[in-house]
């Protein structure tokens, strides 16, 4: 079910990126996007938690 959901995503959000041959966005890209989200999603994540545990020595 998640799948068929976010299969439903993609293609709505990426559908602008489709020309009359198939995807413009070759796969190499398509993986380093999906690369980067990961990276800045570990800095966040380390940033909260850092944060987080700053915040709880305050209290």
């Amino acid at each position: 079910m998640m799948i068929n959901w976010l299969q439903a995503w993609v293609d709505v959000k990426l559908e602008p990126l489709r020309d009359e041959r198939g995807w413009s966005v070759s796969t190499e890209k398509l993986l380093w996007i999906i690369g980067i989200i990961a990276m800045v999603a570990v800095v966040v994540a380390a940033l909260n938690g850092y944060i987080n545990g700053l915040l709880g020595r305050i209290r």
